[in-house]
């Protein structure tokens, strides 16, 4: 066993115990909502483990049996700053997904939506003189690919080989069973500060739920808004959330890297509440009722009256709202940019870039994303899953459909293979406790009504 991969490989555990069983919780902790579904695994009770076929087989090979979201407590950047919170915003919505599919499951995989520390490619290889290639053989060119047991201050959340190759011939997704006379493999690892995950399990405690994965949301919302082609033949997609924007690469259905950056749709609406005076939610509401990032003459004849949220606010036009958000949309668009151009990511055309999340919706995004990256670009919805409200199927949900995609058919990652080397330096799962506090009373007092309808 991967001994410094105890923790992920115990909620690898927990998520096969969720397999077998047919039923599995998957949860979004986003910063401006919190979303739920419950997943059946099989479109059948009696399909319980899916054999993977693809990520874009015919058969996605789950059904969704109960939705809900709320919005976010506790949540700031995507970081859990107040776990106590957080938790009754998670017992709600929790209560709500059950109640609605009328089950319950014990475990849940997370999606998260904060900055990803780093994103890294680990390259190994083993000799095979001409014999076919097993399990053994690529345990032990993933064990010369020398990753690190543990980095200061992170933990991995994935650590996947995305890119196999026999002597002269890459791109191999299962080496399993070919000749040659060396194996070499492309291990893509991401990894998330330590105190993010303390803070994730804190807000979890209470629910005593089995956690069953942690999973970048840029990478689930690649799963279920590119279409195969653009998986395989290489594209970025771009989750531009509430406190943070997120992008991935994909080339040959897998994940090559990821980042983050903390500018979203939150500083927006911060920029139009600094620009006119008004309250928070007035401006939020303004933005997503009447932004955009393109004005006509006709805007100018277009009136909002903010003085019935402010006495003393002005009265502003259209116009005056997109000159406003604009500005900083093309902060977002330059940043991004300038992230793929330092990865080395093709820009202009030449490699198709996806937009996602709830800051793609506003009105002529798509055309001023053009104007920057060329004409291969386009705005993704994920993909539709039996059961799933179909309203819902909209760009702000992308990760959680991509997160019951991927508990239906999961990527392999490195401490799925078995070893029986290494030191335990992973992360200390024996002193939960410790890590853990007990929540305040005025907490539990608060949940307990949500809290005894689940457990």
């Amino acid at each position: 066993m991967w001994n410094h991969f105890e923790f992920q490989q115990k909620m690898r555990e927990h998520q096969n115990n969720a397999r077998t069983k047919g039923y599995i919780n998957v949860l979004d902790l986003g910063s401006s909502k919190i979303s739920s579904a419950l997943v059946q695994i099989g479109d059948t009770d009696e399909e319980r483990v899916i054999p993977k076929a693809g990520l874009f087989s015919p058969n996605l090979g789950c059904r969704v049996l109960g939705f809900y979201y709320t919005g976010s407590e506790g949540i700031e950047d995507g970081v859990i700053t107040d776990p106590d919170k957080t938790s009754l915003a998670i017992a709600k919505t929790l209560h709500q997904t059950f109640r609605v599919s009328d089950r319950r499951a014990s475990e849940v995989v997370i999606g998260f939506s904060g900055l990803t520390k780093s994103s890294k490619i680990y390259s190994g290889s083993v000799e095979l003189n001409g014999n076919q290639v097993s399990e053994k053989h690529i345990l032990k060119a993933i064990l010369d690919c020398k990753i690190p047991n543990k980095v200061k201050g992170s933990e991995y959340i994935h650590a996947q080989p995305v890119n196999f190759a026999i002597d002269h011939r890459g791109g191999i997704f299962d080496p399993r069973g070919h000749s040659g006379n060396r194996l070499t493999v492309s291990v893509h690892t991401v990894t998330i500060a330590t105190e993010i995950l303390e803070s994730i399990l804190k807000a979890l405690s209470v629910a005593k739920l089995n956690i069953a994965g942690i999973v970048s949301t840029a990478y689930a919302s690649g799963l279920s808004t590119l279409v195969e082609n653009e998986l395989d033949l290489g594209s970025v997609i771009v989750d531009i959330g509430h406190g943070v924007t997120n992008f991935a690469g994909f080339i040959k259905n897998h994940m090559i890297f990821a980042d983050s950056f903390n500018i979203g749709g939150e500083l927006i609406t911060s920029d139009i509440v600094e620009a006119f005076g008004i309250s928070g939610g007035y401006a939020e509401r303004l933005k997503i009722l009447h932004g955009g990032v393109s004005a006509t003459s006709r805007d100018d004849r277009i009136l909002f009256d903010t003085q019935i949220d402010h006495p003393n606010a002005p009265k502003i036009t259209r116009s005056d709202l997109i000159s406003v958000i604009r500005p900083r949309v093309e902060e977002i668009l330059e940043e991004i940019s300038h992230s793929l151009k330092h990865i080395g990511w093709g820009i202009g055309g030449s490699q198709p870039v996806v937009f996602t999340g709830g800051g793609s919706l506003l009105t002529g995004f798509d055309d001023l994303v053009r104007l920057k990256f060329g004409q291969g670009i386009r705005i993704g919805r994920p993909v539709q899953l039996a059961g799933y409200p179909s309203e819902k199927a909209e760009s702000p949900f992308s990760s959680l459909v991509g997160l019951c995609i991927l508990v239906a058919q999961p990527q392999d990652e490195i401490w799925d293979f078995d070893n029986h080397e290494g030191q335990n330096h992973g992360f200390p799962w024996e002193k939960m406790e410790e890590i853990i506090p007990l929540v305040s009373s005025e907490w539990l007092r608060k949940s307990n009504n949500y809290l005894k309808n689940i457990f």
